[in-house]
């Protein structure tokens, strides 16, 4: 292999580790919380989840929270397999809940119904399909003050079926976390998760016109960009396991790499954060730089710049995530991380080469 892309790849992976092991840990930290409950709108857009609303619906109706002190508006994205009827059925409680059909198309557009419809001045967002804690509203709930516009919440990637995929989305989903809480403290928010978000609806309403309906994904971070560049001191992570909600991972390798390729896609539409381009660039590049070496240690007969390269970033990577695996209750060891770092790149290579040919397309 030619001498300037060893250096080269060394060179990126010490700038990978200066930036990664900079970031501020996750720690769980004693949220400042209010004597007072603030109301809140629960804002879901679904779409064909029949099979999931029951269990969402219930879920709500189980908070501990006061049930006077939330409402949830339900908005149906075109169901065609009687979602919106079925919501409509299950919403009759002691939980006050709107149902809504979605009169454009899309999530992003779904979720705007959503807002306009709330009554409260607090929005709470999540997906149809995610699992809610007993305490998750109230742990929100709690957490607002009137310094912060925009919570950005934990949000988990379940394992219950220890299928390989779902182990290698958790092992994922754990880094993004960890990323989603440093950034956000270190004043450069990267992105968050929009099962697991609240904001004021005047924030959503001042900044609706930004966050490009145009494009499929991006309902979550499209919203915090904007909440950046006008107020970057009033966004914060919600470092409570309470607040914890569950998700379950993509079906398949295949339905997980159209997944990415879908936020891949987005990332250069971030208008005023080039910090997004940038740090994905790094990261990215280190990730891909462990095929470049294996294969090019394959060609020369250089295998152990590979084996160098691989074992020193799974270290750095332990490192980077030693703190949230403990707030989210997910342990990976060793040979997790290390299989991780060898199948993680290929993954990424297929979404780039994707996110590419559909750009082009």
């Amino acid at each position: 292999m030619s001498p300037v892309l060893i250096i080269l790849s060394f060179l990126i992976l010490l700038a990978y580790a200066w930036y990664v092991l900079q970031l501020k840990p996750l720690h769980e930290e004693e949220q400042t919380n209010n004597e007072e409950i603030t109301q809140v709108s629960i804002v879901v857009a679904f779409k064909n989840e029949a099979n999931k609303l029951p269990q969402l619906i219930d879920s709500l109706k189980s908070q501990s929270i006061n049930h006077e002190s939330f409402e949830v508006v339900l908005v149906d994205d075109n169901s065609t397999d009687g979602s919106y009827e079925l919501a409509k059925e299950l919403s009759a409680g002691s939980v006050e809940v709107q149902v809504l059909k979605n009169l454009y198309s899309g999530k992003k557009r779904a979720i705007q119904t959503g807002v306009h419809a709330a009554k409260h001045n607090w929005i709470i967002q999540t997906d149809a399909d995610a699992i809610l804690p007993t305490n998750w509203i109230e742990s929100i709930s709690k957490s607002i003050t009137s310094e912060i516009d925009f919570i950005a919440a934990p949000l988990r990637v379940k394992t219950s079926n220890n299928r390989m995929v779902e182990r290698f989305l958790a092992m994922e989903n754990l880094a993004l976390q960890q990323l989603t809480y440093s950034s956000i403290e270190a004043g450069k928010p990267l992105m968050c998760n929009g099962a697991n978000m609240a904001y004021r609806k005047s924030v959503y309403l001042e900044n609706e016109n930004n966050l490009r309906f145009d494009i499929p994904s991006g309902d979550d971070t499209f919203l915090l960009i904007e909440t950046w560049k006008k107020n970057p001191n009033r966004i914060t992570y919600l470092t409570n396991q309470e607040a914890i909600v569950d998700t379950q991972a993509a079906d398949s390798y295949q339905d997980a790499v159209k997944q990415h390729t879908r936020w891949a896609k987005k990332v250069s539409a971030y208008s005023g954060a080039k910090h997004i381009q940038t740090t994905g660039w790094l990261l990215l590049t280190a990730h891909l730089l462990v095929l470049v070496l294996f294969f090019g240690g394959l060609t020369y007969k250089e295998i152990h710049f590979f084996f160098i390269y691989w074992i020193i970033k799974s270290f750095i990577d332990i490192r980077f995530t030693k703190n949230i695996q403990r707030f989210f209750n997910q342990k990976m060891d060793a040979t997790s991380v290390l299989s991780f770092n060898l199948f993680y790149p290929v993954f990424l290579t297929e979404v780039f080469i994707r996110s590419i040919i559909k750009k082009g397309a």
